[in-house]
């Protein structure tokens, strides 16, 4: 019997189909949340790897399917804060896609850009159904980085019109740079570093929160009495008390109560308080509506079958364009 290939798609191919088809991407990324809440999708909880000094490191294992659809695999992403210091990415991952009948592995693609555009995708997803509209007065970045970046750039592509956009970040140079790309897509609005936190907080009509906090920061339930929209990406900015006085959207509520989110500190400290409002997929099928009066705050853990079904999506635009990378002799039968 003759061996199967072994496909490869490298990032930057995979990163030009993501930046040119952001509206099937986010479509597919709509699907895969609609299937999951069908009960259609696999998905058993993420495994945490922890190394490095005090286990400030860290690489996840995603595995998920939607066996119906031929989907299986697993994304192995790793997060090293420091790196930033070293002039590479926080992030680094790849996605393996098995076959849904023999379970033999058939190809390997670069994760990373993947996993940004799935999580922005969502993001935006979700503010579509928050927010009156596609116009906003102020934006709030907290975390200039990969994940902030790629959901100002969804932005953009989605024609929304913001006034303004406030940016921070401890490092003072990554606010500027985030500026600076960003007044590029926006040149008709306000873009500016801000180097008081509250400031961010308390003038943003939604806020974006893309950081590598392990520990809530965020204790001041009065920044949010105007009743924003938060997009909690990373999931441990906020104190329970915030999450306490909010409409919590979650992606899947038992995956998002554990390694310590902020959703999970807050159900900890009070186990009997009904936390969640809905699910993402609520939002989206329209059986969950935003609340006006209360902060809507977003958290999603990142669901394993949204990168597999993008990376799905990609390898099959990268076989059809001759784009991939065959190991003829990978496996030895």
């Amino acid at each position: 019997m003759k061996s199967e290939g072994f496909d490869i798609v490298s990032g930057r191919y995979i990163r030009s189909v993501l930046s040119d088809e952001m509206a099937q991407v986010k479509e597919v990324v709509r699907q895969a949340y609609v299937a999951h809440s069908r009960g259609e999708s696999v998905l058993p909880q993420s495994v945490f790897l922890r190394f490095g000094i005090h286990g400030t490191s860290r690489i996840i294992a995603l595995p998920a399917g939607i066996p119906d659809a031929g989907l299986v695999g697993i994304k192995w992403i790793a997060s090293v804060a420091d790196n930033v210091t070293k002039g590479i990415p926080r992030a680094s991952a790849v996605i393996v896609l098995n076959d849904a009948i023999t379970g033999r592995p058939r190809a390997c693609l670069e994760g990373a850009a993947i996993s940004a555009y799935r999580t922005a995708a969502s993001a935006v997803l979700c503010l579509e159904k928050i927010t009156t509209g596609r116009n906003v007065g102020t934006v709030g970045v907290v975390g200039a980085g990969v994940i902030a970046d790629t959901v100002l750039r969804y932005l953009f592509h989605e024609k929304w019109g913001i006034d303004h956009i406030a940016v921070h970040d401890l490092v003072p140079e990554r606010a500027a740079e985030m500026v600076r790309r960003t007044s590029v897509l926006f040149p008709d609005t306000q873009v500016e570093s801000v180097e008081q936190l509250g400031n961010v907080v308390t003038r943003s009509d939604v806020l974006v929160l893309a950081t590598t906090a392990s520990t809530p920061y965020l204790i001041n339930t009065a920044w949010f009495s105007h009743c924003p929209a938060i997009l909690h990406l990373s999931l441990r900015d906020l104190d329970p008390d915030v999450l306490r006085i909010g409409q919590n959207i979650v992606d899947d509520p038992v995956h998002v109560m554990r390694e310590r989110t902020s959703l999970h500190l807050a159900a900890t400290e009070c186990p009997d308080h009904n936390l969640i409002a809905g699910t993402v997929a609520d939002l989206l099928e329209g059986r969950t509506s935003r609340n006006p009066d209360v902060p809507v705050i977003v958290s999603p853990f990142g669901l394993g079958i949204l990168d597999l079904a993008v990376a799905s999506f990609v390898y099959g635009r990268a076989v059809a364009h001759g784009a991939v990378t065959v190991v003829t002799d990978f496996f030895e039968e």
